[in-house]
């Protein structure tokens, strides 16, 4: 949809514009910026956007984050940065505007009576909002290097958890950098998940530290995702207990990724509800009888791969040097954080030593890097 992606850039760009406009104003009066500091005045009266923080803001306005939904959350913010930037001239017809050019043009929102049924054929509460699916799945890397071995057992995971019960929970589990969430991303990405999963597919993020409101506001997140209503629950289970009833009015299948479950007690509020929804988590630990979920472990890689993984655009690396590597970093696919910058720049040098240099400043303790020592992206 080429006209969407051209309204994503469009408000983008503006909403981007008129932050380093308000940034730039800030600081020239001796006051520090801070987009918490933005979101906490947009939820104050006058502008009341409620529910606005700055990991949402941040979302907006990253590539490939997240597209907002709410045009009057959005102008309750460009209200704020007007305000700081003395700009006068904003109009919030514009804004709406560019909000809604940014849309999928398949959503829409239908308010429904006692006597309109949803498109999964059951009756709805009375002026409750249904709108087209919403499919949250973060894009993929272009360069990845395949695991084709392990999105077989993840989508025969899914397949056989779904025909079994479509409630079970299906975990990927394997230690930090070992290509959990990349995993995932890749399999959302299958032509097989659109077909099977016809009501959508959402998608959140806990991390080490969620707990309490915190976690509530990601499930908030998750419900307004599905209705366009934003609810306002602190409680995590309250939250859990909502996001399961909006679960159970969805058109068809639903599967609801958690990614970076670090704690059972974490889960819990996911898994209220929703007979029809099926749980995708990526984990470093086991999971316990809670959730009681279907593994799929995800280890070092083979040896080809991490070899196209290190050697992927990079001509010219000694076959002894990408040996050493191999052998030093354990074959994670990690190492592409560390190694690719410095074996590109010693590319068809022979310097084995440099390019080893950077793995060798292993965390106090470890005869070589270890996963669980580093905080590591998936």
């Amino acid at each position: 949809m080429p006209e969407q992606r051209q309204g994503v850039r469009e408000l983008q760009e503006a909403l981007r514009s008129l932050e380093k406009r308000a940034k730039t104003a800030q600081r020239a009066d001796g006051h520090p910026y801070s987009r918490r500091e933005a979101a906490k005045q947009a939820n104050a009266a006058p502008f009341h956007a409620g529910g606005l923080d700055a990991r949402r803001v941040g979302e907006w306005l990253a590539d490939n984050g997240r597209v907002p939904r709410d045009p009057d959350k959005v102008w309750a913010l460009v209200q704020v940065w007007a305000k700081w930037s003395g700009d006068r001239s904003q109009q919030q017809t514009y804004w709406n505007a560019l909000v809604e050019a940014a849309q999928p043009t398949s959503r829409r929102r239908l308010t429904l009576d006692d006597h309109v049924e949803a498109p999964n054929g059951e009756k709805v509460l009375s002026g409750s909002p249904w709108v087209s699916p919403p499919w949250m799945a973060p894009p993929s890397r272009s360069d990845l290097v395949e695991r084709p071995e392990l999105v077989e057992e993840l989508l025969m995971a899914l397949s056989g958890a779904k025909s079994a019960d479509p409630m079970a929970v299906v975990a990927v589990c394997g230690a930090g950098g070992f290509g959990k969430t990349t995993l995932v991303k890749q399999v959302c990405q299958r032509p097989e998940i659109a077909e099977a999963f016809p009501g959508g597919l959402l998608w959140t993020e806990l991390g080490q530290d969620r707990q309490g409101a915190d976690l509530a506001l990601l499930l908030n997140d998750l419900v307004e995702q599905l209705t366009r209503s934003r609810p306002s629950l602190s409680d995590p289970q309250q939250a859990g207990f909502r996001l399961g009833q909006v679960l159970e009015t969805q058109p068809g299948p639903v599967p609801l990724i958690i990614d970076d479950v670090w704690r059972e007690e974490q889960l819990q509020p996911f898994l209220m509800g929703g007979r029809s929804c099926q749980r995708l988590v990526t984990t470093r630990h086991r999971l316990g009888p809670l959730a009681d979920p279907i593994t799929v472990p995800v280890d070092q890689m083979p040896v080809g791969q991490a070899t196209s993984l290190l050697t992927r655009g990079v001509d010219g690396i000694p076959a002894a040097a990408v040996d050493d590597l191999l052998k030093l970093t354990g074959r994670w696919p990690l190492l592409r954080y560390w190694i690719r910058p410095t074996a590109t720049s010693h590319a068809g040098s022979g310097a084995t030593r440099t390019l080893l240099t950077p793995l060798q400043r292993s965390p106090p303790g470890c005869a070589r890097p270890d996963p669980e020592a580093w905080t590591a992206p998936d």
